[in-house]
């Protein structure tokens, strides 16, 4: 015999609440870091991974919580105004938790990946842009043309590569010139001679792409 509708419903949502932290930590990462990965088979089991993490270190709590309280919820009784600040606990902590592992790893991605491991993006373009360093980028299209620039942030619309779908583009912030062999053109100066605007660039149109990383300062470079 087939189980009950509501015993059904009643599984999918305690699946469903004990996913959040994981779902709530992978969305705060993803605010200043994309780690390809996640697009993997093995996302689903980092996503239980964590959440594991997080429920097993606040086993003692929710469980405590869940004995006192549990009761006079279903009953509607009063209780203790922080006990609705539990719920923050599931969302908002792990939220925070991500949001800062995700800032270190913008900030400093070298040095995360020794915590957090090697990224497994599905292509060489998601390894290559995943990282969100600055660098020089000098690409031959099909056509026999240099093209590049400076590839990070910049005002009004910092540098972005675009992966995942059948079509991947990349846009470049600072365009430079470059000559017929593709030096990259310099002015009176010695300074790069900038087109003034952005370059967007398709997959199909590109050859030849290489990146040359600007050293971070913070860093030591």
């Amino acid at each position: 015999m087939l189980p009950e509708f509501e015993t059904i419903a009643r599984t999918a949502a305690v699946a469903f609440v004990l996913l959040i932290p994981g779902a709530a930590a992978a969305a705060g990462f993803e605010w200043h870091s994309v780690r390809y990965g996640r697009r993997g088979r093995d996302w689903g089991l980092r996503l239980l991974l964590f959440s594991g993490v997080w429920l097993a270190a606040g086993f003692w709590v929710w469980h405590s919580l869940a004995l006192r309280y549990w009761d006079d919820l279903v009953t509607r009784r009063p209780v203790s105004w922080w006990v609705y600040l539990v719920p923050l606990g599931f969302v908002v902590v792990p939220y925070l938790v991500g949001w800062g592992l995700g800032w270190l790893t913008a900030k400093h991605p070298r040095r995360m990946r020794r915590l957090l491991g090697v990224n497994r993006a599905p292509t060489a373009w998601d390894q290559l842009f995943g990282s969100r360093e600055a660098g020089f980028i000098r690409c031959r299209l099909r056509s026999g043309r240099w093209v590049g620039g400076l590839y990070g942030n910049a005002e009004p619309i910092p540098s972005h590569a675009a992966t995942g779908n059948e079509r991947w583009d990349v846009y470049i912030a600072q365009a430079v010139f470059f000559d017929e062999i593709g030096v990259p053109a310099r002015d009176d100066e010695g300074e790069l001679w900038l087109t003034g605007s952005g370059l967007l660039l398709e997959s199909q149109e590109i050859e030849s792409l290489e990146f040359i990383v600007i050293p971070d300062p913070a860093d030591g470079g």
